[in-house]
């Protein structure tokens, strides 16, 4: 294993459902930032914690705490700072690394996993065996479950299958282990140096020997199958990353590592949703980055999904071919610019997407979307004007929502602004959405310098509200904070200069009948009978409003 510790450290050079969040993994970092224990000691008791709890001092293991989602994210974190670290860490560490020692043997039907496993002691799996093929239904239904990821990953969606490991583990079929683990689902080792000149590595993946006591999903053959199933689908497309891009599986990467893999979860067991448990971690927190690398990363699978379901599941299989020359978001972003787009436009709509789940969705966006949680909105808004108002601080590939509400004054020709600071990249946009449930976007057309722009539109009062979303899509790590501005329009002032004259009914007469220019900043201002026109009727109109006393437009302010 002293092999295996300085390889990978060159890779660093619904209701019902489980509360988000592992308490376990929070209370170790909260003391490692307190100064309470050191990061090595940290990082001794994150493996413990997927590996065996018993091991963990009291305070930590009584915590009631939902299961980490995969161990990986640990294990390469404590292989990279291994040799930064004591002598006595890293012994202790290739004693974690070593594989399970296992009784017995069975070869998967399709012939691509040998799953070793235990009938005696502590690791033992269940011995029911209901079909009485002599051999446990666990192990059976595991290999399955194993043989259809490998179908769907490698054979469908044309991933790179993990590397002989020549025979370690007695032959060269890919080894799996079911054992006694901590609170984790799975945690796939990387092991050798593969063949390739991107350096692949060789893996084998160990998985909880029970599943049972997991938090509910809603697979069809119950809970136990549902996290069985996702558990393969995870742990082997980890297998797969490691054959593309081991140099680039540092721990700043573990966010793209592991939404990749928990999307994979729903493209090769859609019905079971065991990662729905994991959505509160995104969508609780809009502002908090892609880029996290805490449990935040399990619920940002959607981003997987968005990516789907906008451009394909195979985009996702072409960023990750990328990835083994370059890091993750440089991937996203040449793969999404050959799309025709690009990382920063993607995540903008993204953002979008995000406001429209739970209640809110409409049928236009995630398959899924209605089982999905409701994004948090920082402010809503009914009381106008409103003048530079603060929304959140984001961080880099983020978002934050504002709702503004008609006021019921009848006043509905709009300006909204968004201010967005210069030193970072920005994506805003307007969501209007009527009260039979229609929905229209505007994109703020942003100043590349500034970040600053504005939106125009009538009918306001008509709407059942608006929704600002704005995205923060800097790519590299900076966050920012946004104003933002409200204000109604006076209509019949057709040249916008804040009053009402003779000179507005010149400037609608020039556009109407000299090929003018049209009422600033948005036409709807000279349509002062609200017919969706501008023609002879508003010319009349305004000659009566403004210089006559006459009635005020359809919509005053």
């Amino acid at each position: 294993m002293a092999v295996l510790i300085t390889a990978v450290a060159f890779i660093s050079s619904h209701a019902g459902r489980a509360p988000a969040g592992n308490a376990i993994i929070a209370a170790i970092d909260a003391d490692a930032s307190a100064g309470q224990i050191t990061y090595e000691t940290a990082l001794r008791y994150k493996l413990y914690t997927v590996l065996d709890l018993d091991r963990l001092p009291t305070k930590y293991r009584t915590l009631d705490s939902r299961p980490v989602k995969c161990g990986t994210p640990y294990v390469l974190e404590a292989l990279a700072a291994a040799p930064s670290l004591s002598t006595s860490f890293q012994s202790e560490l290739e004693a974690m690394a070593d594989r399970p020692a296992a009784d017995s043997i069975y070869t998967s039907p399709r012939g691509w996993f040998q799953i070793h496993y235990n009938l005696t002691g502590t690791n033992a799996v269940s011995a029911t065996d209901a079909d009485s093929s002599g051999r446990p239904d666990f192990i059976e239904k595991l290999a399955l479950y194993f043989d259809s990821s490998w179908s769907h990953e490698v054979e469908t969606l044309l991933w790179t299958r993990p590397p002989s490991d020549g025979t370690a583990g007695g032959d060269s079929l890919y080894d799996i282990y079911p054992t006694s683990l901590g609170l984790t689902y799975g945690i796939t080792w990387p092991e050798s140096p593969g063949p390739e000149p991107w350096s692949d590595y060789t893996s084998y993946i160990v998985v909880n020997k029970s599943f049972l006591g997991f938090p509910p999903n809603d697979d069809p053959d119950g809970d136990q199958a549902g996290a069985m199933k996702v558990t393969a689908a995870h742990e082997f497309n980890h297998a797969c990353q490691l054959a593309d891009n081991p140099l680039h599986l540092k721990v700043s990467e573990s966010w793209c590592q592991e939404l990749t893999a928990t999307w994979m979860e729903d493209v090769v067991y859609d019905a079971s949703n065991d990662n729905y448990n994991f959505l509160d971690d995104f969508f609780s927190v809009p502002a908090m980055s892609l880029f996290d690398n805490g449990d935040h990363k399990y619920g940002a699978f959607v981003f997987g999904e968005h990516i789907e379901e906008t451009f394909g599941a195979p985009l996702m299989r072409d960023i990750w071919l990328r990835m083994r020359y370059a890091t993750a978001v440089a991937s996203i972003d040449s793969a999404l610019m050959g799309e025709g787009s690009g990382f920063r436009s993607v995540f903008g709509q993204f953002g979008s997407w995000n406001y429209f789940t739970g209640s809110r969705d409409l049928g236009l966006h995630y398959q899924e979307g209605s089982a999905y949680p409701l994004m948090p909105v920082t402010r809503v808004e009914s009381v106008y004007p409103i003048t530079n108002r603060s929304g959140a601080s984001l961080q880099a590939m983020s978002a934050d929502y504002i709702e503004f509400l008609p006021d019921g004054t009848g006043r509905d020709v709009v300006e909204l602004k968004f201010n967005g600071s210069g030193a970072v990249k920005w994506r805003a946009t307007a969501q209007m959405l009527d009260s039979l449930g229609n929905l229209s976007s505007t994109a703020f057309a942003l100043d590349s310098t500034t970040g600053d722009g504005a939106i125009h539109f009538g009918n306001f009062n008509h709407l059942a509200k608006v929704t600002l979303a704005t995205a923060n899509v800097n790519m590299t790590a900076a966050t920012a904070g946004y104003t933002y501005s409200f204000r109604f329009l006076l209509r019949a002032d057709c040249n916008d200069d804040g009053g009402l004259s003779i000179f507005d009914v010149l400037y609608l007469s020039d556009f109407i009948y000299a090929n003018g220019p049209s009422p600033l900043p948005i036409w709807q201002v000279g349509d002062m009978n609200c017919s969706g026109d501008l023609d002879i009727l508003d010319i009349s109109l305004m000659i009566d409003y403004i210089l006559k006393g006459g009635p005020a437009p359809c919509a005053p302010l």
